[in-house]
């Protein structure tokens, strides 16, 4: 007896064809699954949420020499490297850079005028220094001077930090 093929004969080319995309199916779940394990359990370790923080990590601060001495009074365990350049955003940044600082301080309005720092520089917003303000004023000409502040603020919308 003789027997009729049902199927379609598989040539060898047909073979290597299916073997070449079973492979190219297989590289590219494993390279998926791999860069998707990657990715989720990645950690940043390099965050820094508040001063504290920074403090603890023993991380270097770049900051501006003008505050020098209101910093050390606050963080005294804190690592600092002050920089007294006159374009200090760029300065700090090249420091970044080149690893001699791990993060900086600086105004968010200095860091955005700068070009092309505003976009690479996350803004974590934290308050280092809160600096009060106050005016000295003779007790005679205190009340008359605040009820032209108030009239001021009510009529124009402007306030002290405004002006300031």
């Amino acid at each position: 007896g003789g027997s009729i093929e049902t199927g379609n004969p598989s040539s060898f080319s047909n073979k290597i064809l299916a073997f070449g995309f079973g492979f190219l199916i297989l590289i590219i779940s494993s390279s998926y699954t791999a860069n998707l394990a990657n990715f989720l359990s990645k950690q940043d370790v390099r965050t820094v949420k508040n001063m504290k923080m920074a403090i603890d990590k023993q991380l270097t601060i770049c900051a501006p020499g003008t505050l020098q001495a209101s910093l050390i009074d606050s963080y005294k365990d804190a690592k600092f490297e002050f920089i007294y350049a006159l374009d200090y955003v760029k300065t700090a940044y090249k420091k970044l850079e080149d690893k001699k600082c791990d993060v900086f301080a600086a105004d968010e309005r200095d860091v955005a005028s700068e070009i092309g720092c505003s976009d690479v520089l996350l803004n974590l917003d934290i308050a280092l220094l809160n600096v009060p303000v106050g005016f000295a004023v003779q007790g005679k000409y205190a009340t008359g001077l605040s009820d032209r502040m108030k009239l001021i603020q009510q009529k124009m919308g402007v306030t002290l930090d405004d002006v300031i």
